[in-house]
């Protein structure tokens, strides 16, 4: 899981420094894009995640991006993959940061496609993060996030993907749990 999320983070930090150069996370006009956390219509009060809160936070915290991008909250990184940054980064870059995707699918077709296996990732981590139970198959498909994490693994490197398929235990210990 970690080494997903570290990929897939590169990837989308790559994406982004396209547009908006290598301190993108410092970048006002970055952070302008990102949606601010809503807030409660009678108390003003913050009621969610907002991607735009937490990058000026992390980026007030830490000089560069390569300390305030493994600060950022997994959600943030998802949050990344929705349309609204399709015309920024998505439409020019999806296939620089994934090269291995098949080029002749639009990019909508891929990012809801990353976005929905990141965000599978996010739940069972959080609820591991939580120490709750990740084995009700009525709730989590192990085999299906494993799967696409592999999937997402080789669209950004056939390298990764390998390295990671060559010690990984996920299938083996997946195939003997109780049913």
């Amino acid at each position: 899981m970690h080494i997903f999320e570290v990929t897939v983070r590169n990837a989308v930090s790559d994406a982004v420094a396209h547009v908006h150069g290598p301190n993108w996370t410092h970048d006002a006009s970055f952070h302008t894009k990102l949606r601010p956390a809503p807030r409660d219509r009678h108390t003003n009060k913050v009621v969610g995640y907002g991607a735009r809160d937490d990058l000026q936070k992390q980026s007030r915290s830490h000089p560069t991006p390569g300390k305030v991008i493994p600060e950022l909250k997994m959600a943030f990184w998802e949050r990344m993959f929705t349309q609204s940054h399709d015309a920024d980064f998505w439409n020019p870059y999806l296939f620089i940061a994934f090269p291995n995707l098949d080029s002749t699918q639009p990019v909508r077709v891929h990012r809801n496609a990353l976005r929905t296996r990141f965000e599978r990732v996010r739940k069972i981590r959080n609820r591991m993060g939580h120490h709750e139970s990740i084995s009700d198959a009525t709730r989590f498909d192990l085999p299906q996030c494993f799967t696409g994490m592999m999937e997402v693994l080789s669209w950004r490197s056939s390298e990764i993907h390998a390295w990671v398929a060559d010690f990984e235990t996920v299938q083996d210990v997946l195939s003997r749990r109780p049913q």
